[in-house]
């Protein structure tokens, strides 16, 4: 499933964003930043699909949101959390495995290309990024 930027920041809003800590308390005491902004993802748009479903899927089991990072490393989706049930990290793992089959780009099929920096694309984002 592709969606959109605003799809995904309007995902986020509706289940009242993601909790990721702050690394210093500021002047408003709270301990948590609530993130609605996919900003905050370091991952192209063809895996904002997987984001959501996972979210998703995460909080039917009970996460209660808490974040650390979400970004693309060895051309897999890295998705960080807290403490997480082992339950919770299956999930994790089953849309890394996903992600390694998903364009990064346009989130079409796609498969691990190596060409000096690891990337997951399909056929004809790889050839464009070649050029």
């Amino acid at each position: 499933m592709t969606i959109t930027y605003d799809e995904l920041k309007s995902f986020l809003e509706s289940i009242g964003g993601l909790k990721c800590p702050k690394w210093r308390l500021d002047d408003s005491g709270e301990e948590f930043d609530t993130i609605t902004d996919p900003y905050f993802f370091e991952i192209e748009s063809g895996w904002y699909g997987l984001v959501k479903n996972m979210i998703n899927e995460m909080i039917e089991l009970g996460w209660d949101r808490e974040i650390h990072q979400v970004k693309q490393k060895y051309a897999t989706l890295r998705f960080y959390t807290g403490p997480a049930s082992d339950a919770l990290y299956k999930v994790i793992i089953m849309y890394q495995r996903l992600s390694a089959e998903t364009c990064e780009v346009c989130g079409e099929p796609g498969e691990i290309r190596d060409s000096g920096w690891s990337v997951t694309l399909c056929d004809k984002h790889f050839e464009q990024r070649s050029v």
